[in-house]
Parts: C-alpha cells; structure tokens; sequence
C-alpha cells in the first residue's frame, strides 16, 4: 500500500494515535486535533517496514497539557515535517529501529518541551529536501543521543543534556546555561562551524 492517507477531520478523544503504515504516509492535515495520548509511529515490526507520519497543517500534533509524547516504537519510522512548524511535549524513541525527523520540504522548526517535559530522542534529525531547525523549549531537558543526518540543523534553546554523536562528536552543555554560550566556547572547533543557536 503506497498511497498516503490525508485525516482532515479534527482527531479528539482521551486514546493515542498509532501510525502503523508501510510505504504511503499518514498525513495529519488538521491543526485543531486534540487527542489526549501519545503520537505513536511504528506498530508491530517486520522486516522492511517503516511507519511514515507526515504534518499537513501547523501544530497538527497535539501538545501541552493533557497531551501526550512523540513516540517511535517498535519499528523503524519517520515523521515528515513537510514545511510546517511543529510544536510538541516529548520526543521519544524505544524502538530498536531508525527513528527520523525530516523537514523533507521549507523551513520548519520542531519546537520540543512543551508542557515542560523531559523526554530523550535517539535517532536522526534530517533535512531531507528542505531545512530542519530543532528548539528546545519549555523547562524540561532534552537529551540527543542520535545522528544529524545533514550536520547542519541548527538546535536552539535551554537544557538540551549532552549530546551524543549528534554532529560526530560529543558536545556538551551546561545545565543552567544557554546554548549559545557553549557553542562560543567551541570557537575554532569543526562542531561550532556546524551547530548554531538562535
């Protein structure tokens, strides 16, 4: 099945929504969806399957109070942004696959931490055709542990843990300190060519 799925309706209710799909995306195209639970990608794994969840409206994922997380579990998954911003609670991946998010077109920004949560993604941050940017926001902590794809997605904001392998190397960041201020001290550095705060 290589067709996408366009949900224009508003999705609501206290449940989670699980993309299980492999090979058309599931294309989420109503910003006023208010489902209470986790944004699961991925469903029961075989080989060669990926789960695809694409936004087709701005805030098209529910977040803040009574929200639930990003979630990529139990299967290889990627979650397209396609040109629209998108603001979310936690991003989270337990599954044993590759978890991906791509801008795959435009310029968006995936805004993290709302609602204040702590979450930890390790996967992969792409550009994928467009140019992805990545804030933290919120007082929660975000932990990157996973590979940026194109070494140039710009991550900004307060209490992003260490991160792992992100750029090919480790770069660290002060628990009370802004992301800026650690990227001025890696002045000179291949990381502080590639990574920038805004």
């Amino acid at each position: 099945w290589n067709k996408n799925i366009t949900v224009l309706g508003q999705i609501t209710g206290a449940g989670a929504l699980r993309v299980l799909n492999d090979g058309g995306r599931v294309v989420l195209a109503n910003g006023a969806n208010d489902y209470g639970g986790d944004t699961i990608i991925g469903g029961t794994p075989s080989s060669g399957t990926v789960a695809r969840l694409q936004v087709g409206a701005s805030d098209a994922i529910p977040h803040g109070a009574g929200a639930g997380n990003v979630v990529f579990a139990n299967q290889s998954g990627i979650l397209y942004l396609d040109g629209f911003d998108e603001t979310i609670n936690g991003l989270e991946k337990t599954s044993t696959g590759t978890a991906t998010v791509e801008a795959a077109s435009g310029t968006p920004t995936l805004s993290v931490g709302a609602g204040d949560t702590t979450s930890s993604f390790a996967g992969i941050l792409a550009d994928g055709g467009g140019t992805l940017s990545l804030a933290k926001i919120g007082t929660g902590t975000l932990t990157l542990t996973g590979a940026n794809a194109d070494e140039r997605v710009p991550v900004r904001g307060t209490d992003v843990a260490p991160v792992a392998a992100m750029l090919a190397e480790r770069v660290g960041v002060a628990p009370d300190g802004p992301l800026g201020a650690t990227i001025a001290s890696l002045s000179g550095s291949p990381a502080a060519s590639r990574l920038s705060a805004r």
